[in-house]
């Protein structure tokens, strides 16, 4: 199965929870996960589709299929060493970031869910088991020009034959 990039119902999950989280739960709950850790929950699986995306657009990505696991590891270890030691490290955007493991702990939960999500929903669905005798049976009897090559051949219509009388 394609994998559908944007129209990808994780991608879009995430997309409504995101807005949930920053115009309803924040607001709602006290809580540090909603306020701290749920967007990183989500990073990953809705970051990897819109760059997938991109890539297949600009050519650097070949195949429509899910999300490979060097695709979802490669921005799991970029972004989580960006944005919790390279960004809180940097002194005009230490004041925006802060270093924190358990960041990149819920980038790779998430991540992890993603890609279980991700193989389960592209699965190949399992191929019907043809009926192989019928199949065998059909193509070595059959003839292009209507007769059994291996069985009786066919009589014209309105010609009879006696049950004692042997076929020809």
């Amino acid at each position: 199965m394609k994998f559908r990039y944007l129209r990808d119902p994780l991608f879009q999950f995430c997309i409504v929870v995101y807005f949930v989280n920053r115009w309803v739960l924040k607001h709602v709950w006290d809580s540090s996960f909603f306020h701290s850790y749920l967007n990183d929950l989500i990073c990953i699986p809705f970051w990897v589709p819109i760059m997938l995306y991109a890539e297949r657009k600009v050519g650097l990505r070949d195949t429509d299929g899910p999300p490979e696991a060097h695709e979802i590891l490669i921005p799991l270890v970029l972004w989580s060493w960006v944005f919790e030691i390279v960004l809180p490290a940097n002194p005009f955007f230490a004041r925006y970031s802060v270093a924190d493991h358990r960041d990149v702990m819920c980038y790779s939960l998430g991540a992890f869910l993603a890609a279980v999500f991700w193989r389960w929903r592209y699965r190949n669905p399992p191929t019907e088991k043809r009926d192989t005798v019928a199949v065998e049976f059909a193509t070595a009897t059959e003839h292009p020009h209507g007769t059994f090559a291996y069985g009786p051949p066919r009589r014209a219509v309105g010609q009879e034959t006696r049950p004692d009388e042997p076929v020809q």
